[in-house]
């Protein structure tokens, strides 16, 4: 079986840039799961934010805290749609891997954080 190398080529394309798309679908879903926890720690009082800004946007309003990680969220799903026009597709699917395996991790301790200091 013979197959056409321009249709090979075409096809990985087509799978980095799916591969590439639903990293960005994967670090948005993470992003707002990782809000809605915070947003139920802070508001319980059983954590504390530690980045200045999303700090900030807090005590500013706890509305616009979630409200923006919506925000993101949403574009990081536009995001997702565009992917056939980013340079780098590679470089930018290797980047986005690590953050949401770092991302993943701080979820988790998010998630254990909250569960542990409310059901105890």
């Amino acid at each position: 079986m013979i197959i056409n190398s321009k249709f090979s080529v075409s096809l990985l394309k087509y799978q980095k840039l799916q591969l590439l798309k639903w990293q960005f679908i994967l670090l948005s879903m993470l992003n707002l799961i990782d809000g809605l926890l915070t947003y139920w720690g802070l508001y319980t009082g059983t954590i504390s934010e530690a980045n200045p800004f999303m700090r900030w946007v807090w005590n500013v309003s706890p509305e616009t805290f979630i409200g923006l990680k919506i925000f993101l969220s949403c574009i990081l799903i536009v995001l997702a749609n565009c992917t056939y026009r980013f340079q780098f597709q590679v470089f930018l699917c290797y980047v986005l891997t690590g953050i949401n395996v770092i991302y993943s991790g701080v979820l988790l301790l998010h998630l254990y954080w909250v569960t542990t200091s409310t059901f105890y």
